[in-house]
């Protein structure tokens, strides 16, 4: 027995929507609707970076793993208490949160994350932990009626780094 794929059916009403819609369509080119790429409003994004503060050793040494939050956005990012946080991990352990309140356009705030590294040993150095930031809302954020704590841009709300990129610093 034919079942026809959940694509396909959806490809099929979209063609038919699209066929009614333009069939009834008097809009001439002057009177079409303009569009504004300026969409992205509010956008909080996160990345990661890392820093060598002392070395004690040719392949040892206090190094710092930075969260580094910046709205991106052209408005400024306005939340209530403990509605927007980013956790740092090493691995799957949380090293580190920082709740963020506000944030106006190009503004970047911090999470800075401290340890002894050896790149000699194969703990750090043969096998290092992946670092993972990621922005965590509340579940509530987009229906709190606050149009200044939507983040419209999700994709950039995690970032991911190897601890490989420690071990390059002691070389």
């Amino acid at each position: 027995m034919f079942r026809p794929s959940s694509f396909l059916i959806v490809t099929i009403l979209l063609i038919s929507f699209n066929r009614f819609v333009f069939a009834n369509a008097t809009l001439s080119a002057t009177e079409l609707p303009s569009f504004s790429f300026d969409f992205c409003k509010i956008d909080p994004a996160v990345t990661i970076h890392f820093k060598l503060l002392k070395r004690v050793a040719p392949f040892r040494g206090d190094v710092q793993i930075i969260a580094n939050i910046q709205n991106l956005g052209t408005q400024t990012f306005v939340a209530g208490s403990y509605e927007a946080s980013v956790f740092l991990y090493e691995d799957q352990q949380i090293v580190g949160s920082r709740v963020f309140k506000t944030l106006v356009p190009g503004q970047q705030v911090q999470l800075r994350f401290t340890r002894e590294w050896d790149a000699a040993n194969y703990v750090e150095g043969e096998f290092p932990p992946i670092y993972r930031a990621v922005i965590i809302y509340d579940p509530n954020i987009c229906r709190d009626n606050n149009p200044y704590n939507d983040d419209c841009n999700a994709t950039n709300n995690s970032a991911i780094k190897r601890g490989t990129e420690i071990n390059a610093l002691f070389y």
